[in-house]
């Protein structure tokens, strides 16, 4: 092995005299081993050839080039270069938020402006690709060049198809930032790597998630990056930052179970970067093997044989600082890595080092034989079947969505055509290829239901210097939004329409075949949560006219919201939440308006109705069949809950129904005269008619608590079970004090803490236990925090099925982490809303700021997760604030929190001390342990972390 440090390769700032050598966060070889990239926290891009590197005698030639281009395009560091497969293209990521698509320049070189450096190859930005809210992180391209992926701090990976580098996707996967990302080589999978400890395989055919692997991570500390590999053969992907043991190790994952039995020990700090050879080896012993390189913040590179229990070289002392990033060349003889101390190391192997290489068809073979992932039991529309439209008249869509604008479609004549990138000569010195090893064929009409695979192709016995690229359908249209049939976390998903060259134009009329939406009926909702063994069975309910069938309806467009009162301070709320009251002019009998309301429920299933219909004047009798409401005569509204079509009672009110909520035990029903009404699933009123200050705007059941907001912001939070009130009559008045304030939506606690999230981004909670006022328990100020919660809502599917799972998993989610399902709210409204915060310029303050955010966040985060009555959202957070707390060295806070949840040691009574020693079921010093555990691991705090250890220790041993 030869190790080689090539002096001149390095990034530089500063005059002649005082140049100062920059830290070079990442690196890549180009795939015919000619070219190597790198890029640092210049925000510079420098191509370098590889020749003078491997050769001392042509880096002893000075008619032989050793940089060949400076790429100066991003403003702010150069966090992860690739070169695609193909090696036409170069790939650039930085902490200013965009990608970067370079290729080659027949036509630039020369001197750069404002430099006295000389390009002798011209790249030029082919494209620049944007859509990340933060620092992109670490790009990938797919096997075949199909894919260009990408990750970033905002918690998302984004997905590009490299024909026109549209976007495909966006998913929000993570719950921190993302900062490792890699292909599988058989096109099946991509994992990405995050600091929320956590490893995930998303499927290529639909982007679901295949599996989470979070046991080598539990206890992993925060690292600059995680930088994953996969095997050639595609059998096992290694995962940097874990730790087993307190060592630290790099894990490695088996595809067939998602298992991380396998570990690599030896580092003496955090593994920051891994990358498998290219090429398998064997031996006649062992047979095929692998080999894998890992770099560490201990300044450590190991070379692993992965049937071996240990590394075949350790290389210490080979840079000053951390290593950041490492390059197989193609060929697997030569490993480049760099560091965070500006330097480049290039490691030379001969085959007897590593072995005899296997053939790159055998390889091939393995990855063929690979299944496909099992696809979701649901179908999905065919690809023609969603082709963009042009018409005339207004689709249903545009109708229900009102205000929202219609999707591009691919023949508007007012919008640009969309070109494609057309292939560029190829780089001087590199010669011709009778073809591509990376160019798929390009595929007929699509008539499966999933869509397409990403397809490997064998570059047994091919060269691979070539700058082609994958070649795709040209007669590929502009693609549409839509939300993605499969996964509902994708955030946008980009369906492009393949034309069949079977269709023909008849007539010469090109007008594309509408999309068909099918209509759901917003006035029918599902009610799950009525236990069956409250429901009469095999007895029919006495209602009038059981078994009568009535004429259908029409469905009418949603109408105008009307004011129920004249003096109300939070008024009637918009129709745009489900939260919100509203009245929909829904179906007419003659010229007659029926008036409906929405039912509010947690969970909704198929097993049971409840129907709130309101009459108007006029309206003949009719009677209700199994399916249909009930109508009434006169003003008069009617109660009807029914199970699998089975009217089960009915009741009637004197005045309008206002809002419907429904309990573990209950239905709660609001009237226009300000009537609270409260009933059993049997139809008995288990309160007596409570008459409110003003009519009700806002119903909330949960549990066997009622929440009822009027519309002069009085609040009032009942319990069924004690049939008692929980607390004197409360306003909003001190949260609506700006009249542009509004309430967004409300939530109830099982508990019977009300929450409420206003229209400025704030989510307040009422305290009637100790402090008997509202408090703050989350802002979109806090958003800047570094513990945000920066998911966003999974969009609604279009089937009823899907629509009652994420019902439940929203309403999940709700009870068991409010606090980030309250973030997850917010988020929605700093998009929906628009609202936004003041945004710091300064690089120099940004650290502190987030700091200071992060800290503020999760002390927030901590009461209300005590008032939420929420203790593993506690404890987590308790967790992650020790953390940060250590990062930053703050003594003060640490030993305060630690000194209140400790409690006395010695009690006195004389003092009239008062500690509880357990909070949300946790015991208080098991907490502080856990919080001392964390400190100990930090550099700052370790000594003061491991005091109180010693301290319960010593507590616990007098104890015994």
């Amino acid at each position: 092995m030869r190790v080689i440090r090539p002096g001149w390769a390095v990034h530089e700032v500063g005059d002649h005299d005082r140049k100062k050598r920059q830290a070079i966060f990442t690196l890549d070889v180009h795939p015919d081993g000619s070219r190597l990239a790198t890029g640092g926290i210049d925000a510079i891009i420098r191509v370098w050839t590889t020749a003078p590197i491997r050769n001392e005698k042509l880096e002893s030639n000075e008619r032989v080039p050793k940089q060949l281009s400076t790429l100066d395009q991003h403003s702010g560091p150069v966090l992860s270069v690739r070169w695609s497969n193909s090696g036409r293209y170069l790939a650039s990521s930085s902490d200013d938020r965009a990608i970067i698509i370079w290729a080659i320049d027949p036509n630039g070189g020369g001197k750069v402006f404002g430099s006295t450096e000389v390009n002798i190859e011209g790249w030029k930005a082919e494209r620049v690709l944007s859509g990340h809210d933060s620092d992109v992180t670490e790009i990938a391209w797919s096997k075949d060049d199909r894919y260009l992926a990408s990750v970033a701090m905002d918690g998302c990976f984004m997905v590009h198809d490299t024909q026109t580098f549209e976007r495909i996707i966006k998913i929000s996967g993570h719950d921190s930032s993302i900062k490792g990302l890699g292909f599988d080589p058989s096109g099946h999978f991509l994992a990405t790597a995050s600091d929320d400890r956590s490893l995930k395989i998303w499927r290529t055919s639909d982007w679901g998630l295949q599996a989470s692997i979070t046991d080598p991570f539990e206890d992993s500390p925060r690292a600059f990056v995680r930088r994953l590999s996969w095997s050639p053969d595609g059998a096992n992907v290694i995962c940097a930052n874990a730790i087993t043991d307190s060592v630290f190790v790099a894990a490695v994952v088996k595809r067939s179970d998602w298992s991380s039995q396998m570990k690599l020990v030896g580092h003496e700090n955090s593994v920051l970067c891994t990358a498998f050879n290219p090429r398998m080896y064997k031996d006649g012993e062992n047979g095929m093997y692998n080999i894998c390189a890992t770099g560490s913040t201990d300044s450590v590179i190991s070379i692993w044989k992965m049937n071996t229990s240990k590394p075949l070289i350790v290389i210490k002392d080979i840079f000053e600082r951390q290593v950041l990033d490492l390059s197989w060349s193609r060929d697997g003889n030569t490993l480049y890595s760099c560091s965070a101390d500006g330097s480049i190391i290039a490691l030379s192997f001969s085959q007897e080092e590593l072995g005899q290489p296997v053939a790159d068809q055998e390889i091939s073979n393995i990855l063929i034989n690979y299944e496909k992932p099992v696809a979701p039991a649901f179908p999905i529309m065919p690809i023609q079947q969603v082709r963009p439209t042009l018409q005339k008249e207004p689709s249903q869509l545009e109708k229900l969505m009102e205000n929202k604008r219609a999707a591009p479609t691919a023949n508007e004549p007012s919008k640009k055509k969309r070109i494609a990138p057309t292939l560029v000569e190829k780089l001087p010195g590199i010669p011709d290829t009778p073809s591509n090893p990376f160019n798929p064929p390009v595929p007929g009409p699509s008539t499966s239901a999933y869509p397409p695979q990403p397809v490997y192709y064998p570059s047994a016995n091919i060269p691979s210097q070539t700058f082609n690229p994958p070649q795709l359908p040209s007669n590929m249209l502009m693609p549409m939004t839509l939300p993605h049939p499969q996964n509902p976390n994708v955030v946008g998903y980009w369906l492009p329409y393949i034309k069949n060259p079977d269709e023909e134009e008849e007539g010469g009329d090109d007008e594309d075949t509408p999309m068909e939406i099918e209509e759901m009926d917003p006035s029918r909702v599902k009610i799950s949560n009525i236990p069956s063994g409250l429901l009469y069975k095999n007895v029919k309910a006495r209602t009038l006219g059981h078994g009568v069938k009535r004429e259908e309806v029409e469905v009418k467009d949603i109408g105008e919201v009307r004011r129920i009162t004249k003096d109300v301070t939070i008024g009637v709320p918009t129709i745009k939440s489900v939260l919100f009251h509203q009245f929909m002019g829904a179906a007419t009998v003659g010229n007659k308006e029926l008036d409906r309301v929405e039912v509010r429920n947690a969970i909704t299933d198929d097993k049971n109705d409840v129907e709130m219909n309101n009459g108007s004047e006029d309206i003949p009798r009719k009677y209700p069949d199994l399916h249909n409401e009930i109508l009434m005569l006169s003003k008069r509204s009617d109660t009807n809950v029914s199970n699998h079509g089975k009217v089960i009672w009915v009741d009637y009110a004197s005045s309008r129904v206002v809002n419907v909520s429904v309990g573990d035990n209950f239905v709660g029903v609001s009237l226009e005269d300000g009537t609270l009404r409260i009933y059993s699933f049997s139809g008995r009123r288990i309160f007596p008619d409570i008459t409110l200050d003003s009519t009700c705007s806002f119903l909330e059941a949960e549990a066997t608590k009622l929440l009822a907001i009027t519309c002069s912001g009085s609040v009032y939070v009942y319990c069924t079970k004690t049939r008692k009130i929980l607390f004197e009559k409360t306003s909003l008045k001190p949260l609506l004090n700006a009249s542009d304030i509004t309430i967004n939506s409300v939530r109830l606690r099982s508990n019977g803490v009300p929450v409420v999230i206003l229209s400025n981004g704030t989510a307040h909670a009422y305290d009637f236990n100790q402090f008997r006022s509202w408090t703050l328990i989350s802002s979109t100020r806090f958003v800047k925090s570094d513990a945000w919660d920066r998911r966003g809502r999974q969009r609604q599917s279009s089937s009823s099925a899907a629509q009652s799972t994420q019902s439940q998993h929203h309403y999940q989610q709700q009870q068991s982490n409010p606090i980030s399902s309250i973030e997850i709210k917010l988020n929605e409204l700093l998009v929906d809303e628009k609202i936004s915060e003041p945004i710091n310029t300064d690089k120099d303050s940004m650290e502190e700021e987030e700091a200071v955010y992060t800290l503020s966040h999760l002390e927030t985060r901590l009461h209300g997760a005590i008032l939420l009555d929420s203790p593993t959202e506690f404890r987590n957070s308790m967790i992650a604030y020790a953390r940060r707390l250590g990062d930053e060295g703050f003594r003060g806070k640490a030993e305060e929190f630690m000194k209140e949840y400790m409690g006395p040691i010695f009690y006195n009574h004389n003092r009239g001390e008062e500690f509880t020693p357990t909070v949300l079921g946790y015991k208080k010093r098991d907490l502080v342990k856990e919080f001392a555990n964390t400190l100990a691991k930090s550099k700052p705090l370790a000594k003061l972390g491991q005091e109180y250890l010693d301290l319960l220790k010593q507590i616990n041993s007098e104890i015994v």
